[in-house]
């Protein structure tokens, strides 16, 4: 019968610590950190002050409760003699049935160190929560299977270390516990010594987790979308709508014998910390629906397939994006050394703006853009900006620029006999 009781104390035990832990990984999973400390009890008699007694059976370190309790408390009460170091559990731990239980601690117990201890005599002592269950019990260090350390056969002072993991709470609580192999003095004090317990805590995670992510292709399959969906409330996003956008780079661009690569502009992604992207390229004239080797040069329509893995937090996500462009041929022609360009060739829907500078006190009558399919004048798809610039959207064809003057300013000519005019330039030209 007796082995059947202690069979059922052992699985329940068992159950309890297993519970615990399954309770507390839980809350670690919800938003928590582990956190490891130490306590440490000033058995010196309350000479350093570091260590406070409560009352007769009490004293507090750290805002940490370790309490004496026996058979008698009225007679068996901790000893404090600050001028000896001594801090003494009277009278008899054995006989009284004392043990020492810390009464407030919560957390997974790593480590107990018991240091200048006097254990004297037939006796031993135990750690954790249940003397006679292996299970619930840390071992002495150095050894995994002995969870008993023997009382000191001489007068000298005793140090010990118990490890292991025992979780602990208010309800079931840490203790330090004694048995008597025979006749034994039953006596344990301290002489300027200390209890030290290391212990695992559940704290709550206030550091900022950062971003999570979910990804996805954008309606035109030209850009892929990270928005972050972190739901800690000590996260700062920082982005805008949380989210960060990759963009397929594949844009018009006029003819100049060079080939035109497209790529992924990964600014937004690699400031956000997705760093791991990996990309392929391949390319189809869509006139001809011809593939080709490499990224296109000549003047054409063109489709740019991209295959995309961005890889986070080890999890892959493959996409497939896709871009129509062209390479066109888009001169600005101009004969006329007075006008000047922000950007010849010029890329199709960007703003060109033309500067008129006059040679001969000249003014700008008119300003005609001409191409294939164009035909813009000032007011017409060009505006006069009223500082001698004007500005225009350039289209996917070359343009030719045309213009009339007025008379040029007298004062700006040479008189010389039966000679015409001059026009005062570098490259002086008979008008």
């Amino acid at each position: 019968m007796r082995s059947m009781k202690t069979k059922v104390k052992l699985s329940f035990h068992l159950i309890l610590t297993l519970a615990a832990m399954l309770t507390m990984a839980q809350t670690a999973w919800a938003g928590t950190t582990i956190e490891t400390r130490t306590v440490t009890f000033y058995m010196d008699g309350g000479a350093s002050g570091r260590t406070s007694k409560v009352d007769d059976w009490t004293l507090n370190s750290g805002g940490i409760t370790l309490h004496y309790a026996n058979n008698n408390p009225s007679k068996n009460k901790i000893g404090l003699l600050p001028d000896n170091q001594m801090t003494t559990f009277d009278t008899n731990v054995i006989t009284n049935q004392g043990y020492i239980e810390f009464t407030n601690l919560e957390g997974t117990v790593k480590s107990v160190a018991l240091t200048n201890m006097g254990f004297y005599n037939n006796m031993q002592m135990y750690v954790g929560l249940d003397k006679n269950d292996n299970s619930t019990l840390l071992h002495l260090a150095g050894n995994a299977n002995d969870y008993d350390f023997p009382s000191i056969d001489s007068q000298d002072l005793g140090n010990v270390t118990f490890e292991g993991s025992v979780a602990v709470s208010s309800s079931n609580p840490l203790n330090i516990m004694f048995s008597s192999s025979g006749e034994s003095s039953g006596a344990f004090c301290f002489v300027d010594g200390t209890i030290v317990i290391t212990y695992d805590v559940e704290v709550e995670d206030t550091t900022d987790p950062g971003h999570t992510f979910t990804f996805a292709a954008n309606a035109n399959s030209d850009a892929i979308t990270a928005t972050c969906t972190e739901g800690s409330g000590y996260h700062t996003c920082g982005l805008t709508n949380r989210q960060v956008t990759m963009p397929l780079v594949a844009n018009n661009a006029p003819y100049d014998h060079y080939k035109h690569d497209a790529s992924l502009d990964m600014t937004a992604f690699n400031a956000a910390g997705i760093t791991d992207i990996a990309a392929t390229f391949s390319y189809k004239n869509a006139n001809t629906n011809e593939t080709l080797e490499n990224a296109p040069i000549e003047i054409g329509n063109y489709t740019v397939t991209a295959n995309v893995t961005v890889t986070y937090k080890e999890t892959a996500h493959p996409f497939t994006l896709t871009k129509d462009f062209k390479i066109y041929n888009g001169v600005i022609t101009c004969n006329y050394p007075q006008f000047s360009f922000s950007s010849n060739p010029a890329i199709a829907d960007n703003d060109v703006t033309i500067t008129f500078t006059p040679i001969a006190g000249e003014a700008l009558t008119s300003l005609i853009l001409t191409g294939e399919t164009t035909n813009m004048s000032i007011g017409h798809g060009i505006t006069d900006n009223h500082d001698g610039t004007y500005t225009f959207t350039m289209v996917s064809e070359s343009l030719t620029l045309d213009a009339t003057f007025s008379e040029p300013d007298a004062s700006h000519f040479e008189q010389t006999g039966t000679d015409a005019a001059w026009w005062p330039t570098a490259s002086a030209a008979k008008p």
